[in-house]
């Protein structure tokens, strides 16, 4: 597993490149050369010693629950909440929702002057408005009065509800108009029940699925290859260089990798695109990359006919101006001065 770490490492450093493209090739083919016979050893072992793979990254990695340490995902995701705390996003004296198991994130926007807690229940419904607590089950949430909230945060929570398609319904009536989302959601990523675990959401799919239910995309964040490659490899982040991560999510190889992130992550808003005008602009160091549906789009092959659909975003031209047509562009639809 060192001889993999060392492989990894030097894959990615980017020591020297020299200008001349047969010998970056040479290099790179011969560091991925050493990757797979690294892989070979470590597959010939567990034949050997009769292990599975889950056997082999259980006793080859530090267990990311140990006193101390956290998980790649969820260092990630502290990072990227960091700076949306900062940015204050809903506004001051918000009232907030932290969907999900426990509440983790919503009492550290100090901007909240009410943080609500969700727990889900397929039998039970219940709305404290003293307690600042809902119960209920996350695909009918009509008990609850609508347009309560300025800032809903929703992570790594859809991929847990079996009709998760019902469950962003109750995301649209439980948010104001001009109501702030946090959602985020994983693609490449090992199965966790927690108590189920259902679905893996593309970038596309997790956008289409707020824009049809009345929320418009701000801000789009994904953790690019490495994350993906450190995950297959049974690596943890403690076990490489953070700034190798780091710097790759804001340039270089990593950025062109996104296709293959762990998650994705969004700050959205209820409305339409104009309606992003409001929401702040979110700054700072992170260990994750800035994208958009034309970065994404951008990354497919040159000829390929990518579809992105059209009618999620319909709703947006709704409000406009009688004078405003809107124009398109062949990928999406956009205003004039949009």
């Amino acid at each position: 597993m060192r001889r993999l770490l060392a492989v990894f490492m030097l894959s990615t450093s980017g020591a020297e490149p020299r200008s001349d493209k047969a010998e970056r090739t040479d290099r790179l083919s011969a560091a991925r050369a050493k990757l797979a016979e690294a892989l070979t050893a470590v597959w010939s072992l567990e034949d050997e010693l009769h292990l599975t793979s889950w056997d082999t990254i259980r006793r080859l990695k530090p267990r990311p629950t140990r006193k101390g340490q956290k998980s790649l995902a969820r260092t990630q995701d502290d990072s990227l909440m960091s700076l949306l705390q900062r940015a204050q996003l809903g506004g001051k004296g918000a009232t907030c929702l932290d969907w999900g198991m426990w509440a983790t994130y919503g009492s550290d926007f100090k901007n909240c002057a009410v943080v609500y807690e969700f727990e889900f229940s397929a039998k039970r419904r219940l709305f404290d408005s003293s307690g600042h607590k809902i119960v209920g089950d996350l695909k009918d949430l009509s008990f609850v009065p609508a347009g309560l909230f300025d800032l809903i945060i929703c992570s790594a929570v859809f991929e847990h509800v079996p009709q998760f398609w019902r469950a962003a319904r109750s995301l649209s009536h439980l948010a104001k108009p001009g109501a702030t989302l946090v959602f985020g959601v994983p693609f490449w990523y090992p199965t966790h029940f927690n108590p189920g675990d259902f679905w893996r959401f593309t970038f596309q799919g997790a956008s289409y699925l707020l824009e049809s239910n009345g929320f418009a995309i701000c801000h789009a964040f994904a953790d690019g290859e490495r994350s993906a490659q450190l995950g297959a490899l049974g690596l943890t982040h403690g076990e490489v260089p953070v700034s190798l991560l780091h710097r790759g999510s804001i340039n270089g190889s990593n950025t062109a990798g996104l296709l293959y992130s762990t998650q994705y992550s969004m700050v959205a808003v209820k409305g339409s695109q104009r309606a992003c005008s409001a929401v702040p602009e979110i700054s700072g160091d992170m260990m994750m990359s800035r994208i958009s549906k034309d970065t994404m789009l951008s990354f497919h092959r040159k000829g390929s006919k990518a579809y992105w659909p059209q009618d999620a975003a319909e709703y947006a031209v709704a409000d406009a101006p009688a004078s405003a047509e809107p124009k398109s562009s062949g990928r999406c639809w956009c205003l004039p001065g949009c």
